[in-house]
């Protein structure tokens, strides 16, 4: 009977803490890192982020651009672009969802394991602006980030997922035109963070 009660007690403290939402970063920006913001070519803020060409990459990233065909770009130390065909089912998708988790956990960040004959995505080396750094240096990185896919007052339609530690917790972060950032706790809300991207690229036109 004591230890029953004793599990039980432990069960009950440890579901909140599973219950417990992951952090999401600010995504406020001062107006003067907006005016900043205007000078920054997307594709270059992502990178720079992103660890682009460095030995970190801190906040591997994927993003959405073009149309007819539109593309998928992941960027880390190295950045790729997956060419969609307008019209594509979910699988091609899902295969370039599994070469984003393989390049989250080739960047130190935790992610579930591999799906069983899940086939990675074939795409081709890409190779993004670079932007000065000490234009990016004040600028909040998760914010920018978000900025970037289309968050705020500008006419990016550049929907992303990206990863990163906040508060020294794994997360993934989905964040797009009319999608204020929304985090998703690494390992165990891979799958869920995916299907909110999946259905941010539906809402942003990417189908």
């Amino acid at each position: 009977m004591i230890r029953t009660l004793c599990a039980l007690s432990i069960a009950l403290l440890a579901a909140p803490a599973a219950a417990e939402p992951a952090p999401t970063p600010a995504a406020t920006l001062t107006p003067a890192q907006i005016s900043t913001l205007g000078d920054v070519v997307p594709s270059g803020g992502f990178a720079h982020f992103a660890g682009h060409g460095g030995e970190a990459c801190p906040m591997p990233v994927m993003y959405a651009s073009g149309s007819r065909p539109w593309k998928l770009t992941i960027v880390a130390r190295q950045a790729r672009e997956f060419r969609v065909a307008a019209g594509s089912e979910t699988p091609d998708l899902r295969a370039v969802q599994a070469v984003f988790r393989a390049t989250v956990a080739g960047c130190g960040l935790p992610t579930p394991p591999a799906a069983e004959k899940q086939p990675l995505a074939k795409g081709s080396p890409s190779t993004p602006r670079k932007m000065d750094p000490k234009m990016m240096a004040p600028l909040p990185p998760a914010a920018t980030m978000a900025y970037l896919a289309g968050l705020g007052r500008n006419f990016h339609n550049l929907p992303a997922v990206f990863a990163m530690r906040h508060d020294e917790q794994p997360i993934l972060v989905v964040a797009g035109k009319g999608h204020p950032m929304k985090s998703f706790a690494l390992p165990g809300e891979w799958g869920a963070a995916m299907k909110a991207y999946a259905a941010l690229l539906a809402a942003r036109g990417y189908r």
